[in-house]
């Protein structure tokens, strides 16, 4: 193996040139090891091609510029350069580049090894000209690269037309001072400086807490918690969302990108301390790159160096919560959040400075709807007036909660403390009911008892109060609803109240509509009708017979019954009885007494859909003829029934009479007729012949007592005399 070097004497700006027109080609046999082009000047280039066409091959070669200043190892204005050659370029000194580039074509045939490196300018410079990538195997790739570079400095400056290599992703940056071109795969995104690639993706860091979606470019993390750990974004594409799942804590957050927009989702939390000096916790501030955050999202950045949060522009939606809070003494923009601010939604951004604003920016922070609150230790909250596209109430003061304020045109610069509550959009005032059209109340026959009311509901359906409102019935047969009410308070936002309607009792046969509107003096009114029909009776089935049966005659001796009564149909019944003769009614412990007459009563009512036919009713009890009346609504048929006399029966003797008296007593005369049953058992005493004796007999005799039917005697005394 041979290596060979090629040094520069002192004062030697130009190594080798190759001019328009020449063909210069070193083709080296692959045992030598290397070639190392070594100029010592400053200002110097190792290879200059002017328009001519040079090939590097077979070889493995060095370009080491060793000047101290502005050294370019290769210089290209024109012609053409093809590289199938391992080759290592340097830029060690001053403001060197390994590759610069100007004009005409390069060629690299990725099959093989290359590396472009710089520590103090660009590793690659591509200001005109072409770039070439030939692929004819799996294997290869260009690593350029850069170690120690000053702040603002890129190994790649990049900025001409690029072919080839399949159509894959070329000059793809895989970490902070690195880029790949060729067979090398990775997203352009550090997680704790371990670069995600396809082969890592699924699981970067090994735990399970962080993935990473190639095709839809979400960034997951789940609880991941590295307090001293970054997230860097150095070369990805357009958009990149980071999904948070649970509690999730880093160091920061940066990112290299051009116009990258960096989305945080989710309902999880993440905690950013700042843990890296002269970096914002939130460090995204190229180009036009826009963060936003939206979900339930919760964001915390902290920075005790520089501004927590350092962006072009911080969008924030839906109800994502976001704090930002810088302690550091520095100068004033190391404020809570510098760049432009929207608040949309329900959003809440709290930004806190110490020395610096709460937002220390120049363009002015728009809030159409949520809560902003701006704090700053020493400074005022706001380094610009804020823009409110809505209704919004505004506090403030040197310390939270502070006062309402009216005016912030010289508000927003002399306190410490602002809260802007917006409440939305330009305010909007509307209502809506959950009925619309013709509600039909349900057909019903005349003679109904109350209906059931339908329930209205009124919802608030803008941005802002309603105001109070008026509910009003119209219409020819507005008289025949009822409202439960006529006027509902003021409806929050979002909120509802409700009403009721409902038809009278008491109408006619027919249709009554009638229309209901909803009023206020914000909102548009809102109608809708409301029907009810009323049907006619139907016609009544007239009763033209009572027939009443199993009445249990009454018999002597027997107690008065009502068991085993029925009637016929479309009528109840109320049967008892009476004496025919008083009208008394009898109770079913009376006894029927022979020979007297009974009235059987019957009450009757009509049951529904049923009448009786009045005068032209029959009526029989028993099969009887009984008399049918109507009086005073009360409707009821009659029967009366006799009970039989009693069979006579003769006596055949009176035994037990006295044959004796003794003078000057009385004699109490008494007698037992035979048989017992017969029908005249009364006992008429006489003196036949009373001579001298003076006896007389007290002439009373049995009575009927009508109350209560009972027959009672009394005595019978003789009285003998002296």
């Amino acid at each position: 193996m041979y290596n060979w070097t090629f040094e520069g004497a002192a004062g030697v700006t130009e190594l080798f040139k190759v001019n328009t027109g020449d063909n210069f080609t070193i083709d080296v046999d692959i045992i030598t090891e290397s070639i190392i082009f070594k100029p010592a000047a400053n200002n110097a280039t190792l290879l200059d091609i002017s328009g001519g066409n040079v090939t590097l091959k077979h070889l493995v070669m060095t370009i080491e510029a060793a000047g101290t200043n502005n050294v370019k190892t290769v210089n290209m204005s024109d012609g053409t350069l093809v590289i199938t050659s391992s080759l290592r370029a340097e830029g060690t000194n001053g403001t060197a580049t390994a590759l610069d580039v100007q004009g005409g074509t390069v060629t690299f045939d990725i099959n093989l090894e290359y590396e472009l490196y710089s520590t103090s300018k660009n590793g690659l410079k591509m200001t005109a000209g072409t770039l070439n990538f030939n692929q004819t195997a799996d294997s290869g790739a260009i690593k350029i690269w850069g170690a120690d570079l000053p702040d603002s400095k890129t190994p790649l400056s990049y900025a001409t037309q690029k072919t080839g290599y399949n159509s894959a992703t070329l000059l793809e940056r895989v970490s902070e001072n690195v880029y790949y071109v060729g067979t090398q795969t990775a997203t352009g995104i550090e997680i704790t400086n371990t670069v995600i690639t396809e082969t890592n993706k699924d699981d970067v860091l090994g735990d399970g807490k962080v993935s990473f979606n190639t095709v839809t470019n979400i960034l997951t993390l789940n609880n991941a918690s590295y307090i001293a750990g970054s997230i860097k974004i150095t070369d990805a594409s357009d958009e990149v969302t980071i999904k948070l799942v649970g509690i999730n804590t880093f160091g920061y957050i940066y990112s290299y990108v051009e116009g990258i927009k960096l989305c945080f989702s989710g309902s999880g939390s993440l905690n950013v301390q700042g843990g890296n000096s002269g970096f914002a916790a939130l460090e995204v501030a190229t180009g036009d790159a826009v963060v936003t955050a939206k979900d339930s999202v919760t964001l915390t950045f902290t920075s005790s160096d520089k501004a927590a949060m350092s962006v072009k522009s911080l969008i924030l939606n839906d109800t994502a919560n976001v704090t930002a809070t810088s302690t550091s003494s520095g100068y004033a923009s190391h404020a809570g959040v510098t760049g432009a601010v929207t608040i949309n939604d329900g959003a809440t951004l709290t930004a806190t400075g110490n020395a610096g604003c709460g937002i220390g920016s120049s363009t002015a922070a728009t809030i159409n709807q949520g809560t902003l609150i701006a704090i700053s230790s020493s400074n005022s909250a706001l380094q610009t007036r804020p823009t409110i596209t809505s209704a919004a109430t505004v506090t403030g003061g040197d310390s939270a909660p502070g006062t309402a304020v009216s005016d912030l045109t010289t508000y927003y610069n002399t306190n410490k403390y602002v809260k802007i509550v917006a409440q939305g959009a330009t305010l909007t005032y509307s209502i809506s009911l959950d009925a619309t059209g013709t509600h039909t109340f349900t057909a019903i026959t005349a003679g109904y008892d109350a209906q059931t009311a339908k329930t209205v509901t009124v919802s608030n359906t803008g941005t802002g109060a309603t105001g109070d409102l008026t509910v009003a019935l119209s219409c020819t047969n507005a008289s025949s609803f009822t409202l439960n009410k006529t006027s509902i308070s003021s409806i929050a936002i979002s909120g509802s109240d409700t009403f009721t309607v409902v038809p009278n009792t008491g109408l006619t046969a027919g249709t009554y509509t009638a229309t209901v509107t909803v009023s206020g003096t914000s909102v548009t009114s809102q109608t809708f009708d409301v029907s009810f029909t009323v049907n006619a009776a139907a016609s009544n089935t007239q009763i033209t017979s009572i027939v009443i049966t199993g009445v249990t005659e009454p018999v002597a001796g027997e107690h008065p019954t009502t068991t085993g009564i029925t009637g016929g149909t479309g009528y109840d019944i109320a049967p008892f009885w009476a004496i025919a003769s008083s009208g008394v009614n009898l109770n079913t412990s009376d006894t029927f007494e022979a020979g007297e007459t009974y009235c059987m009563y019957i009450g009757l009512t009509a049951q529904d859909g049923y009448e009786f036919a009045n005068s032209m009713t029959t009526a029989t009890i028993n099969g009887n003829d009984a008399y049918y009346n109507q009086d005073y609504g009360t409707t009821y048929v009659r029967c009366n029934f006799t009970v039989a006399a009693a069979t006579f029966v003769a006596v055949t003797g009176i035994t037990d009479v006295p044959n004796a008296a003794t003078a000057g007593t009385d004699l109490t005369l008494s007698g037992t007729v035979a048989p017992s049953d017969a029908t005249n058992k009364t006992i008429v005493w006489s003196v036949k012949t009373a001579g001298t004796t003076g006896a007389t007999i007290d002439g009373r005799h049995r009575y009927c007592d009508r109350n209560d039917y009972q027959w009672c005697n009394r005595k019978h005394k003789l009285y003998t005399g002296l």
